[in-house]
């Protein structure tokens, strides 16, 4: 579907520059009023910024970005969680009655229970370590595909 804006021509802007866009302005309304100085902001140039619009944000930068203009990397990579709030595992301590801290994978069979405390393991350390997690997004979509056909 495209926008009223957007020719058959003119592929859509990718989602993760979308969001940097719209964190950038949110929380810097005085010095990002588009990508110029958004480009002034990050100390990048304003081409590495077009190409970024083009072909998404580079991986290896995601969290210097993020960094940079105060917001979560969930949020920037992959439009989860809040834009300035960092995720939160439930506690493992709290209250079945709780359903906002019932057990995320209650009902799953131990096989998939593990298969998801495992990746979703992954997923932190490779958030702590600064790297890209659209890889692991993946592997969830995949995971979650195979145990609906079940």
């Amino acid at each position: 579907m495209l926008l009223s804006s957007q020719s058959a021509s003119t592929p859509a802007m990718p989602q993760d520059f979308q969001r940097l866009m719209h964190a950038a302005t949110t929380l810097h309304p005085s010095r990002v009023t588009g990508v110029a100085s958004l480009a002034r902001l990050l100390n990048e140039s304003p081409q590495a910024l077009s190409n970024w619009k083009r072909r998404g944000l580079p991986g290896d930068k995601i969290t210097a970005i993020a960094r940079t203009v105060g917001c979560e990397i969930d949020y920037l990579e992959l439009g989860i969680g809040s834009m300035t709030a960092p995720l939160k595992a439930p506690a493992e301590s709290a209250s079945v009655a709780d359903p906002q801290h019932a057990d995320p994978f209650a009902g799953l069979d131990p096989a998939s229970k593990a298969a998801l405390q495992d990746l979703f393991e992954q997923i932190r350390q490779a958030k702590a370590a600064g790297k890209s997690v659209k890889g692991f997004i993946a592997g969830v979509r995949v995971l979650i595909a195979s145990m609906a056909q079940e």
